[in-house]
């Protein structure tokens, strides 16, 4: 570029780095980075692009160089080739860059949290995806581009709204049994109008729930999977044969009260089994 008023020429330059920051003068690194830039080879372009924007994508390789969009794919081949660098997917256009050292970093902090939640909170299924995302600060996109690769590779697995080290199994200890146990049994023994003053940890709670044994129709209300699948079998033959069923049917069915009788059915209609038409229930297509 070149930089006149009227007739004088001021000075110029050459455009290195179209993304530019405000940095220090004379600092070390960025001075080394523009030069790379001006005067280093494609691979050393790509490379160090990468590394100050970490993950890069086709776009941002194209507007924070000069070179044209064959050059960079074929750059890219090269540096795959040579394990400099590591991208999410082979469509180029859909995939996120990063050098080798960096893709090694993200998947050890990965382990490393995830490691570290399963130890911490040995019963629960696995660490909610968010809350690894903000450990990593990626944004959604990378994100669950690299969680599909590691996954891929049996490093983790994904269960959408959490994620879990391959080989994690949430367990019990042996306290931690005999309190579910004796907690099952009274849920078991209430039937179809289980008690709702069972006080027991939200994370044993949530196992049990996990592992079926249980089943939370609302906020303390729990049956015993037993007993939710005979009502739940009831309310399809009840229907099958009378074409309805309102919450008094339900309540005469199982000699039970409104309250479980209303909180059995709300859940049916939030799991899209029935639909309410009116004060009745009938079953989805």
């Amino acid at each position: 570029y070149i930089i006149r008023s009227n007739m004088t020429t001021l000075g110029g330059g050459r455009i290195v780095d179209t993304q530019a920051k405000r940095h220090r003068r004379r600092h070390p690194p960025t001075l080394q980075k523009l030069e790379s830039l001006e005067f280093g080879t494609p691979s050393q372009i790509i490379l160090n692009i990468i590394e100050s924007a970490v993950p890069s994508t086709l776009d941002s390789l194209l507007s924070s160089s000069t070179m044209q969009e064959e050059e960079i794919v074929l750059t890219i081949d090269l540096l795959k080739a040579e394990k400099a660098v590591m991208s999410t997917s082979p469509d180029i256009e859909k995939s996120y860059f990063f050098t080798f050292k960096g893709w090694e970093e993200i998947g050890y902090l990965i382990k490393q949290s995830l490691n570290l939640f399963h130890v911490q909170f040995p019963l629960r299924q696995g660490m909610p995806r968010e809350e690894l995302r903000n450990k990593l600060t990626l944004p959604p996109g990378s994100f669950n581009a690299v969680v599909d690769v590691l996954e891929e590779s049996r490093v983790l697995r994904d269960f959408t709204s959490l994620i879990a080290l391959t080989g994690h199994e949430s367990h019990l200890t042996e306290e931690q049994s005999r309190i579910s146990e004796v907690y099952v049994g009274n849920i078991s023994k209430g039937k179809f109008s289980p008690r709702t003053d069972l006080e027991i940890d939200a994370d044993i709670l949530n196992f049990l729930l996990d592992k079926g044994q249980l089943v939370r129709v609302s906020d303390g209300i729990v049956f015993s999977s037993d007993a939710f699948k005979e009502m739940l079998d009831g309310v399809r033959s009840y229907i099958s044969q009378h074409g309805e069923i309102t919450v008094g049917d339900f309540r005469d069915i199982f000699h039970t009260s409104r309250k479980y009788a209303l909180g059995f059915m709300d859940y049916l209609d939030q799991q899209q089994i029935t639909r309410r038409v009116g004060d009745a229930r009938i079953l989805r297509d």
